[in-house]
């Protein structure tokens, strides 16, 4: 933290001593841009133009080649309330060798977003900061799927499937993979296919699924379909609605019968 603040002790000095310019592609000249300073100090700002911020700091990181230092994440997190940057934080946390550190950050933040709760998931199946439990991971990746968090619906699935912290359900599975599939889930089309290739599921059912999910899409002319085929929206649509009819479903997939398959399948 004071290499940080020494840095914005020299773009303060450059500025008011000699007139040179700061420059424009950094976070202090960024924060020294859209914030008044209270005692020369970054961490003490007084108050700042935050939307401004904002779109200038997603502008300079889509544009950066490295990526910001943990001090400076902690000031755009903990100081300025960005949450969109959280999830790095988390990260540099645990590449710092604090991983209980980005599980308390993460589970501060829960109400905030399906990234988090995801998060917390992985971190409970990993066994990060913690003794694994298959059932919270799988309950915090309901929970993110619901929020809309593809990633979460994807790991939902596959613990559904293989019965892992959670009733084995291939049905249920199916559907969201389907769904999944449907918005190109590159990695639920990278699963059923090998699944295909195994004999476990049919190829025209799955792909006839897929289609059949994407036009109802269309003709709801949804925003969000992540959020409605991630949680039960599609189930309560087509029951209240009456929709089933022409409406097919995943229905081909089988169980896995041998550990050996599942371990195959899983590895790739």
């Amino acid at each position: 933290m004071n290499k940080f603040i020494s840095i914005i002790l020299i773009v303060f000095s450059c500025t008011l001593v000699f007139g040179c310019e700061v420059p424009q592609e950094s976070l202090e000249s960024l924060v020294w841009k859209n914030c008044k300073i209270k005692d020369i100090d970054l961490v003490e700002v007084e108050s700042c133009d935050t939307e401004e911020l904002r779109l200038d700091l997603n502008r300079l990181f889509s544009g950066a080649e490295g990526e910001f230092s943990l001090p400076q994440l902690e000031f755009l997190v903990l100081k300025m309330g960005f949450k969109n940057y959280a999830p790095l934080l988390a990260e540099s946390y645990v590449g710092d060798g604090d991983p209980c550190k980005a599980r308390r950050l993460v589970e501060t933040l829960l109400d905030q977003g399906g990234i988090f709760s995801y998060m917390l998931g992985v971190y409970h199946y990993q066994g990060v900061c913690g003794e694994v439990d298959l059932s919270a991971s799988y309950s915090y990746f309901e929970k993110a799927s619901r929020q809309g968090n593809l990633e979460a619906s994807y790991n939902v699935a596959l613990m559904k499937y293989f019965g892992k912290g959670v009733e084995q359900d291939v049905q249920f599975s199916a559907e969201v993979f389907a769904n999944l599939a449907s918005l190109n889930h590159s990695k639920s089309i990278a699963f059923i296919q090998k699944l295909i290739e195994g004999g476990y599921a049919d190829q025209k059912n799955f792909y006839e699924a897929v289609e059949s999910r994407r036009s109802l899409m269309k003709s709801l002319s949804l925003r969000k379909a992540d959020e409605f085929l991630a949680g039960d929206e599609l189930r309560k649509y087509l029951s209240e609605n009456n929709s089933d009819d022409g409406f097919i479903f995943f229905t081909s997939l089988k169980k896995i019968p041998d550990e050996s398959d599942q371990a195959q399948v899983e590895k790739e």
